[in-house]
């Protein structure tokens, strides 16, 4: 389920249908019940950090995992993040999720791997406030 990074602003989650095994195919009703739980939150843009090797885990699905997004009726950034990196995130991939936040209309939830969910949400965040100048208090 999604927890709130900044309160109805922005969320993050674990990517659909994660049970902690690698490598396991995620049947669509995980997919559909992700969605389900997100649209709760009121949320209808999603930014999917999900990289070509979490991607393929979504063969059950009639299409793309970030198509599917899309068909389900949620407006979609991609920008492909490879788990298991060390940094999680490059500054350059910041960067360009940091730009797709601030285009995309808020609420956002950022679909992730389990690895990069643990930093990125707040770490995002944070490098846009330094960027742009803002102040956090």
């Amino acid at each position: 389920m999604p927890t709130w990074v900044i309160e109805r602003t922005l969320a993050r989650d674990r990517r659909p249908g994660y049970t902690g095994e690698r490598g396991k195919s995620v049947p669509r009703s995980a997919v559909d019940t992700w969605l389900a739980e997100v649209k709760v939150f009121g949320i209808r843009l999603i930014i999917c950090l999900l990289g070509p090797d979490q991607l393929q885990l979504y063969d059950q699905l009639p299409t793309d995992l970030v198509s599917y997004y899309r068909q389900a009726g949620f407006e979609v950034e991609h920008i492909p993040i490879r788990d298991h990196q060390h940094p999680a995130m490059s500054q350059e991939d910041l960067a360009k999720v940091w730009a797709a936040y601030l285009k995309l209309a808020k609420p956002v939830a950022t679909s992730m791997s389990f690895r990069v969910r643990a930093i990125s949400a707040a770490r995002i965040v944070a490098s846009g406030w330094v960027k742009s100048g803002a102040h956090v208090t």
